[in-house]
């Protein structure tokens, strides 16, 4: 074993040691990094120089747009404990589930999934349900075991049920590894992975997860009654009739049912990136905390909720910006109406945030906020350091060949990569594992041709148990800090046992089902969109007429390897994005056709007819010339013919029969028939329907 390789396992196993002993994880992973560092600049094993990246880590992650969304995701969270929804929603879903055997136990479930679905904090949640619902489980019989374990799960749903502090770092994690997956394969422009493709993908499994824990209730309480009595339903109700308990549910849903359709729904709706949302969610907080802390009348945070409302709808579906050369009188009523949408919602902001600020609660919001985001970021820039000194060590490549040379390929690395987490989840928090495996195995995983959305999923899954498992698990500290003193710590990790198991069940389903994982964000992004793609350059037939490339410019043979794009692996690259349909225009004066070895650009050029390649169905692609036809025989004037007749085309020339529409076959008879005038060639509509109304 190398000197490297030794230091790079000692290095890793110091930080462990580290983080298990209670130092910060920012100067943790920083420190370590550097200490290493010198220590292998004095023996030879390590050039100082890779530090000077680093500033440049930083710069990228201080510029990192995604990254925005967390302050803001972790400011609605805060702003959303402080106004009380917790409280109200497992009052008002006790009175609904409490009669059934286990109710209390499932309205805490559901009451957990909705927390998570409209706030992701997990120690909020499980302290307010730690202090409201403990007590009185206790008090109707509930097994203390049981009752613990219910609260801790729940409240760790937050982790894997969008929006997620988590899933918006280890998207941006799982985003960055697999570009770096792809481009050791060598493709370099692969699609790409968003937070908003794993908060998709991450919803299914987040609600099949509760649907376990809910079986798992019922189960419990027919099984073994004893441990989930039912209570009377006239002590639920107190007096109040059917018709009153339901509004009063109502009532309690309508705040995180709001949130959850304004902030999820317009991220998978594509309306709004996370980042985007997660602004609309800290101000959708902000009305709510205002409504609930201010006694005096709601109708400033009704107008401002209107307000926003419609400026969502007129930003869908109108251009409102202002500094455009020509506004139409429509666009013009549009923007005032915009404009007065802005003060409505202005007005209910400033009154929100004073009536917050008046009850006391603004300063601790704030201040939360703060503390979250700066130790986020702080371990984000640590981890930066951390994992450019184990890549310069050549850690990257003996973790590569441990995976590599598990037995059972794909399978055994993904086995021993979440078996890994999973232990180290007992003794690190979710964030730490984050930031220092992920950016490790994450890459090497990718390179095996894993679904990236699937391995975010899963890792999210599996880092969730972090919270419950003894001796770290947060949420077992956040439960153990306000329960009654009854109840001893044996019974809280005796009662999150069958929930740390209910999520390894999960973790298998998911392996033998990956659908219930990307089935979702595929639909999303299919059919959405009409793509047009134009391309003026160069045509080139491989020697052997496999294949065609597209050439921005001319060059000699050698560098066609780096300054050619095959057409297929373009084709090939949109089609996995799911678009409703594709449109090209293919300028390539030279089509079909290698020049000499000497010049590609070449007197005399070889003529090689390029195999029949297949086209996408969704896709229609107009040429500049046929396969038969090459550059020499243009005039340097004939060269753009077809772009200045398509542009003519599209502006209106194309529509013969004048019915103000364009079809393929308008276009492609007017380009052919004027460009065939003044050049020998013969623009073509490859592939497409020429009925198809452009």
């Amino acid at each position: 074993m190398s000197a490297n390789e030794i230091l790079v396992i000692v290095m890793f196993l110091g930080v462990c040691a580290l983080l298990m002993g209670g130092f910060p994880v920012a100067f943790s992973l920083a420190g370590v990094a550097l200490i290493f560092a010198g220590l292998g600049s004095l023996i030879g094993a390590f050039d100082i120089s890779y530090l000077g990246f680093f500033p440049n880590r930083i710069f990228g992650i201080m510029t990192n747009e995604v990254l925005i969304a967390v302050p803001l995701f972790v400011f609605m969270g805060v702003m959303l404990e402080r106004s009380k929804v917790a409280e109200e929603l497992l009052d008002t879903l006790g009175m609904a589930f409490g009669s059934l055997p286990g109710g209390l136990g499932i309205s805490v479930c559901v009451v957990g999934a909705l927390l998570a679905a409209s706030t992701g904090i997990v120690g909020a949640t499980v302290v307010t349900m730690g202090l409201l619902s403990l007590p009185t489980m206790l008090r109707r019989g509930y097994d203390p075991s049981l009752a613990c374990g219910s609260i801790c799960a729940s409240g760790t749903l937050g982790q894997i049920i969008p929006p997620s502090i988590v899933l918006v770092v280890l998207g941006d994690q799982i985003s960055n590894a697999y570009q770096e997956a792809q481009r050791i394969l060598g493709n370099y422009a692969p699609d790409p992975v968003s937070v908003g493709d794993l908060f998709a993908g991450a919803l299914i499994p987040g609600f099949c997860l509760v649907g376990l824990y809910i079986l798992y209730q019922v189960a419990i309480a027919i099984l073994r009654p004893e441990t989930s009595p039912p209570i009377p339903r006239g002590e639920l109700t107190q007096g109040l009739t059917s018709r009153e308990v339901g509004l009063k549910i109502s009532r309690a849903l309508v705040a995180p049912i709001v949130l959850i359709v304004s902030v999820l729904g317009s991220i998978l709706a594509g309306i709004a990136t996370p980042t985007e949302a997660a602004a609309m969610g800290a101000i959708g907080a902000t009305l709510l905390g205002g409504l609930r802390m201010g006694g005096a009348s709601g109708r400033p945070i009704y107008a401002a909720t209107i307000g926003l409302v419609v400026l969502l709808v007129l930003a869908a579906f109108f251009d409102l910006r202002l500094g455009r050369d020509v506004v139409s009188n429509g666009d013009t009523v549009t923007m005032i109406i915009g404009a007065i949408c802005c003060l409505l919602l202005t007005w209910g902001i400033v009154v929100s945030l004073w009536r917050v600020y008046r009850g006391g609660a603004l300063h601790e919001v704030i201040q939360g906020t703060t503390k979250i985001s700066a130790m986020v970021f702080g371990i984000v820039i640590g981890a930066q350091l951390f994992s450019l000194v184990f890549r310069g060590f050549g850690g990257d490549d003996l973790v590569h060949g441990f995976l590599v040379s598990l037995p059972g390929g794909v399978l055994g690395a993904m086995l021993a990569v979440m078996a890994i987490m999973f232990v180290m989840g007992f003794f690190l928090d979710f964030i730490e594992i984050t930031f220092v495996v992920v950016p490790i195995v994450a890459p090497i995983l990718l390179q095996m041709d894993i679904n990236p959305v699937w391995l975010g999923v899963m890792i999210a899954v599996n880092l969730q148990t972090s919270f419950l498992t003894p001796p770290f698990g947060f949420a077992l500290f956040y439960l153990r800090g306000v329960a009654p003193a009854s109840v001893t710590t044996l019974q809280i990790y005796k009662g999150v046992v069958p929930f740390v198991t209910i999520q390894v069940l999960a973790l298998v389903l998911l392996s033998f089902f990956p659908g219930l994982v990307t089935w979702l964000p595929k639909v999303i992004k299919e059919n959405k969109t009409d793509l047009y793609l134009f391309f003026s350059g160069h045509g080139l037939a491989s020697a052997n007429g496999e294949d065609l490339f597209l050439l921005p410019y001319d060059g000699d043979p050698e560098i066609l390897e780096y300054s050619s794009l095959m057409r297929n692996q373009i084709f090939n690259s949109i089609a996995n994005l799911n678009p409703r349909s594709v449109t090209v225009f293919l300028d390539t004066c030279y089509s079909g056709a290698t020049r000499s070895e000497e010049m590609l650009v070449a007197a005399k050029p070889i003529m090689i007819e390029v195999e029949q390649q297949e086209i996408p169905n969704n896709f229609t692609v107009f040429s500049a010339s046929a396969n038969n036809e090459i550059a020499s025989v243009f005039k340097e004037a004939e060269h753009g013919l077809f772009s200045y007749f398509l542009m003519k085309g599209l502006e209106g020339e194309a529509d013969t029969n004048n019915d103000q529409q364009i079809t393929n076959g308008e276009l492609i008879a007017f380009i052919n028939k004027n460009v065939s005038r003044q050049a020998n060639q013969t623009p073509q509509l490859v592939a497409g329907d020429a009925s198809r109304i452009l």
